[in-house]
């Protein structure tokens, strides 16, 4: 993870030059950047608001109330959206009929949380079908993107550490524990607008690693589990210990 995080750093900041690689960093090359209020950026690159690069104003959900039956729709909970992105961890019954309030999902739709936790807040991810009609809920808002952003790119790049801190920080509530972004705090927030050939580029050069991270994550779980699973089989005496005889000859 911290591999990946300086590498994220790197590409959000330098980009990939025309030679495939990363620009040189800016103290052996400073004629390759400009100054921007959140540092250094290639000359290429815009450094513009959010807005930019929408093809229409962000739009929230809807809540209905969770049924406790199933009504062949789903809503998002809060929890589908993660620091990886779009992950169907929390899906919950809804009535048929909030199909109606046209927050009904396609494949492909951009989310991003507006009301959470400090921490959390602002979270985002791109929707993946999950075998059934599902609605995003009011705790969400639905971004369109027009030709100046792709996508996966905008999606890596407000998951990067430092858009999380920025997004942290334009975050407000009188609760202690939730506070919320609104649509146009969001669409005021600059973000960097590399060609999208460029964005294209660094999300690819982004995968490899976190395929790597996500099958090392699916190894460590089936690790915890079979760890898991042995203490208790040796705590219920499913499997019994056998005793070490010198240490048996010293009790």
């Amino acid at each position: 993870q911290q591999i990946k995080v300086g590498l994220m750093n790197d590409l959000f900041t330098r980009g990939i030059g025309p030679n495939d690689n990363l620009r040189p960093p800016r103290e052996q090359a400073p004629e390759l950047y400009q100054e921007t209020p959140i540092g250094c950026i290639p000359k290429e690159w815009k450094f513009k608001p959010l807005e930019y690069g929408l093809s229409a104003s962000p739009k929230n959900g809807f809540s209905p109330k969770e049924l406790e039956s199933w009504q062949d729709l789903y809503v998002l909970g809060l929890s589908c959206l993660t620091r990886n992105g779009f992950e169907p961890l929390q899906l919950k019954n809804a009535p048929k009929n909030a199909l109606l309030s046209g927050a009904k999902l396609e494949d492909g739709d951009f989310l991003i949380s507006r009301s959470n936790t400090q921490e959390l807040v602002g979270l985002c991810g791109i929707y993946r079908d999950v075998g059934y009609d599902a609605i995003y809920p009011d705790l969400m808002m639905r971004l369109r993107f027009n030709h100046n952003l792709v996508d996966v790119f905008i999606e890596k790049y407000l998951l990067s550490k430092a858009a999380r801190q920025r997004i942290s920080a334009i975050a407000v509530g009188t609760s202690g524990s939730m506070v919320k972004i609104n649509s146009t705090t969001l669409k005021a927030l600059k973000v960097i607008y590399p060609k999208p050939d460029e964005q294209i580029a660094i999300v690819d050069r982004l995968r490899p690693i976190e395929k790597q991270i996500r099958c090392l994550e699916i190894q460590l779980s089936k690790l915890i589990k079979i760890r898991s699973g042995t203490m208790l089989d040796l705590l219920t005496g499913k499997v019994p210990v056998k005793a070490n005889p010198l240490e048996a000859a010293h009790v």
